[in-house]
């Protein structure tokens, strides 16, 4: 069931609040079925089915009187007036979008003599050209537009499809689905009655979709467009819910778009499905949630969870104070990280150190033994290698600290085993027992000298002479080399001839010696299972998480605040966290005047964007004994004899006094 529709509910059942649907009160209703909490003065309703309480609060569709006012016009033509009343306010936002767009270059483009452009010559991403039209026009005046209009104006400007400014508007009001057709077409069709009887008959028909089911308590607080919202506070707003429904709570709360969600001051969510909570707290992008004060999200589905977080980069995330991301897809863990774009460069390949090498061995009996086994396919691998993933990052970055503020540890990490797989230290110190002074895939001799292996052979290349030796089973100590001389007696395999090394005599003398080490054994797996096996897993941490995510919701929820005491209601807000998962939640609780009455209202939102809403009520039958009633009531009797004794005192007197 729809939360607005629940929230009347709970609200009407409380024995002690009267509601009307007339026009008392200074309140103007055009409409019907609206409810009306008292006293409620100075507001004025244009719809059905709400529920207001305050005073100066408003429920409207201003489109309405526009079409009312061009009731002769075409369904077209009247379109077109509301989209040229919507183009006064818009047009600054397509003015800097045009700016943007005629910029020179793209990024990671150079200028015809190979430089980097001036920053001012490059066009903006999406994100950080909302983050542009937040500092051009001011944090308070941004707040007012509907970012998901501001998204479809950015696509309509970059297709370049449209020239003409009107016509890049109507089309980005268009497809936000900001023109009631319905309504349209009704205006039209009566036409030959008079404006007032036009508009009571849409507010009271089931054709007029924009203005109902709404709730709305405080003062001041307006909702434009929109159905099934909910509105606390004061100065609060939401805008173009379009039956999905949008919550703004607090003092200049902001939600416009579809399912936008804004709790806190100055909290602002302007961007269908965006989440903001925290003290001034503000998503742009679609899909973007902030949370903790001043949190700010620019990018389509970017996530900042934080006091000062921000993302200005789409599929971003940053969690933790002051965290900060740039680049698309990048991550930002811990106070103050700061995350960039993907670097544009290879990463250190060894393979690409031997194709070097191997490309420089010039001895004729290495290089067709080479040809014999496949040099052109080797070649082919390595050019192939170069561009893959692995060597080069193609979707963002981690970081986990900042260069100019301090860098951290990541510890407790398990030795890596695939080739994306992060290599831990305990790696490292292991493989130096076996290779030192050397690359990974390039054996040396202690002078830093290189001896490769191809196949089941090792060529060791000393003064322009290549030597040859089958290698079976060797130990590597780096730091006590073996005479290349003396392999011979090491290899066991007997293959070795005088010819193919280096004299005693010579290799005495220069001190050449060679790193030796194990033959490797390659080792296959069963591919098949362990895809299936990487699948399931995927599944049960997908599930693994929205369970925990649940949890922290149920958590904050949980630990919501009753009301007690004398109080009659309660608004309170809570956090929870379980298995990694965050959580905040707010709630509304209250009682009637006998207390024996009580309802609760709640909903939370947790760290991977899912929405969780509750909603309880119960009646409280028979009694129990009560000492400190009783003492009251004592004391009341007390009173009440006191006050007889004091009047009898009096008449006594006067009789005397006779």
């Amino acid at each position: 069931m729809k939360k607005s529709i629940l929230i009347c509910a709970a609200l009407t059942m409380l024995a002690s609040v009267g509601y009307s649907d007339k026009n008392d009160g200074n309140v103007t209703i055009d409409g019907a079925s609206n409810i009306i909490l008292k006293p409620s003065i100075d507001n004025k309703i244009n719809g059905y089915d709400n529920v207001i309480g305050g005073r100066n609060n408003e429920v409207n569709d201003e489109f309405l009187d526009i079409a009312i006012a061009n009731k002769d016009k075409s369904e077209a033509e009247i379109k077109k007036e509301i989209s040229k009343e919507l183009g006064k306010k818009y047009k600054k936002v397509l003015d800097i979008v045009k700016a943007n767009e005629n910029k020179k270059y793209n990024k990671n483009d150079k200028t015809p003599d190979g430089k980097k452009p001036e920053k001012n010559e490059i066009k903006e991403t999406d994100a950080e050209i909302l983050k542009s039209i937040e500092r051009t026009l001011g944090p308070n005046e941004a707040a007012k537009y509907d970012f998901e209009i501001i998204n479809n104006i950015i696509k309509n400007v970059k297709e370049r499809k449209l020239t003409e400014d009107d016509d890049i508007l109507y089309k980005a009001f268009d497809s936000d689905g900001y023109y009631n057709r319905d309504v349209i077409k009704k205006v039209i069709s009566k036409k030959n009655k008079k404006d007032e009887e036009i508009k009571k008959d849409i507010a009271t028909s089931s054709l007029y979709r924009y203005s109902d089911y709404n709730t709305i308590l405080g003062e001041s607080n307006k909702a434009e467009k929109s159905e099934n919202s909910v509105v606390m506070g004061y100065l609060a707003e939401v805008e173009n819910s379009n039956s999905h429904g949008n919550v703004a709570i607090g003092f200049y709360a902001r939600a416009k778009g579809r399912s936008a969600t804004a709790v806190g001051p100055r909290a602002v969510a302007v961007n269908k499905l965006a989440v903001a909570l925290g003290y001034n707290a503000r998503s742009y992008g679609e899909n973007s949630t902030s949370i903790g004060a001043n949190a700010m999200s620019y990018g389509n589905w970017s996530t900042a969870l934080g006091s000062n977080s921000k993302v200005i980069a789409e599929e971003g995330t940053a969690l933790g104070y002051g965290a900060e991301v740039f680049g698309e897809h990048s991550v930002a863990l811990g106070s103050s990280s700061k995350a960039g774009e993907a670097s544009e460069k290879d990463g250190y390949r060894p393979y690409s150190a031997i194709d070097g090498k191997y490309k420089g061995i010039t001895q004729e009996k290495i290089r067709e033994i080479a040809l014999k086994e496949g040099r052109e396919k080797a070649k082919e691998a390595f050019n192939a290698m170069f561009k893959d993933r692995v060597w080069k990052a193609n979707l963002g970055v981690v970081s986990i600290g900042d260069p100019r503020y301090g860098t951290r540890q990541i510890t407790n990490v398990a030795a890596g085993y695939y080739d994306t797989d992060a290599v831990n230290v305990a790696q490292l110190k292991e493989l130096k027992t076996y290779v030192d002074n050397s690359t990974p895939f390039e054996y040396a001799t202690t002078k830093g000298e290189s001896l490769y292996k191809y196949g089941k052979k090792y060529y060791y290349k000393k003064n322009n002479k290549e030597y040859e030796g089958k290698v079976d089973e060797v130990i590597i100590k780096a730091k006590e080399p073996h005479k290349l001389s003396n392999i011979k007696s090491s290899l066991g395999d007997g293959n070795t001839t005088s010819s193919d090394t280096t004299p005693a005599s010579s290799t005495s003398e220069n001190g050449d010696s060679v790193v030796v080490i194990n033959d490797l054994k390659t080792i296959k797996e069963n591919k098949a299972d362990k895809a299936y096996v990487d699948e399931k897993v995927a599944k049960l941490n997908e599930k693994t998480d929205l369970a925990l995510s649940g949890v922290s919701s149920a958590v904050a929820m949980a630990n919501l605040p009753q009301v007690s005491g004398d109080r009659k209601f309660n608004l309170a807000a809570s956090y929870g966290y379980y298995g990694g998962s965050h959580s905040v939640a707010v709630g509304l609780s209250g009682t009637n005047d006998k207390q024996n009455f009580t309802y609760k209202l709640s909903g939370a939102v947790n760290s991977k964007g899912n929405l969780a809403f509750g909603i309880g009520a119960g009646v409280m039958l028979g009694s129990v004994n009560n000492k400190d009633k009783v003492i009251e009531q004592l004391k009341d009797e007390n009173k009440e004899m006191r006050k007889e004794i004091n009047e009898l005192k009096e008449v006594v007197r006067k009789l005397i006094h006779k």
